[in-house]
C-alpha cells in the first residue's frame, strides 16, 4: 500500500514489517502514531542520504518486543496523526490477511488526512465503522484505546484494551509530547509512539498478558 501523508507527502509504503527467525503467527497492526513505524523509517533515510546519519531504529518499539514476545511477524500500518477514517481504510484496503489484529483507535472527531481514493467524508461516519467491522468480522481482533474518552465505536466483542504508558512512561524525547506527564525516573531512552523504550517494553508485556486473556491463539 503506497499512500501520501503529512509526514512523508512524497508517499511511503504500508505495511512497515519486524520479523523473527520462525514466526507462528501473523500480527496487523493499525492505528495513529500510537502505531506508526513506516514514516519514522521513510524520514530517517532520508535524513541518513543527506548527512550519513542513523537515527530510526525499531528496536525500542513495542511492535517490536511483542514479535519477540510471540514469536510473530508484526506488519505495522500506523499513520501519524491519522483519523479514524484513515485507520478504518487502512484496514479494508489491507491486501494480507493476519491471525491475529491490533486497532489502536483515535479520537472519533479527527478528520481524515489521506486521499485515499474510497474517501467522500472525511469525518469518521457509520460507513467507515461497518466497512471496517464487517471486514473483520469473524477475525482475532484487539480493540486499543490511548484515551477512554475515544471508546466510542469498537470492532470485536472482546475486552478493550486502555494504554497508560504514554502517561506514565512518556517519550520526553518529544518536542511537544502527547500529555504532560513528568519523565519517569527508571526510564533511559527515549522511543517511539508517545513512550519511553522502557514505556513501550512494559505496554508489549501487558498488551501481551490482555491478548492471551481475551484471544485464544495457536
Amino acid at each position: 500500500m503506497f499512500i501520501k501523508t503529512i509526514f512523508c507527502p512524497d508517499g511511503v509504503t504500508l505495511p512497515y514489517s519486524i520479523n523473527t527467525e520462525k514466526p507462528k503467527m501473523k500480527i496487523g497492526i493499525f492505528g495513529d502514531s500510537f502505531a506508526a513505524l513506516a514514516e519514522e523509517a521513510q524520514r530517517n533515510k532520508i535524513l541518513y542520504e543527506q548527512n550519513d546519519k542513523l537515527v530510526f531504529n525499531h528496536e525500542g518499539t513495542w511492535p517490536y518486543f511483542l514479535s519477540n514476545i510471540m514469536n510473530a511477524s508484526t506488519h505495522t500500518y500506523g499513520i501519524m496523526g491519522a483519523g479514524m477514517v484513515d485507520i478504518t481504510n487502512t484496514i479494508v484496503n489491507s491486501e494480507k490477511i493476519y491471525d491475529l489484529y491490533l486497532i489502536f483507535h483515535t479520537a472519533p472527531l479527527r478528520k481524515s488526512i489521506i486521499p485515499f481514493k474510497e474517501v467522500k467524508d472525511t469525518a469518521y461516519t457509520s460507513k467507515y465503522y461497518y466497512e471496517a467491522r464487517s471486514f473483520l468480522s469473524g477475525k482475532k481482533v484487539i480493540d486499543i484505546y490511548w484515551d477512554t474518552q475515544h471508546m466510542i465505536k469498537n470492532f470485536s466483542k472482546n475486552k478493550e484494551y486502555i494504554n497508560n504508558y504514554h502517561r506514565t512512561n512518556p517519550n520526553t524525547n518529544e518536542v511537544r509530547p502527547v500529555t504532560e506527564a513528568e519523565k519517569n525516573p527508571l526510564d533511559i531512552m527515549g522511543s517511539y509512539h508517545h513512550m519511553s523504550s522502557r514505556g513501550n517494553l512494559l505496554f508489549a508485556l501487558d498488551l501481551y498478558k490482555h491478548i492471551k486473556g481475551e484471544v485464544a491463539l495457536g
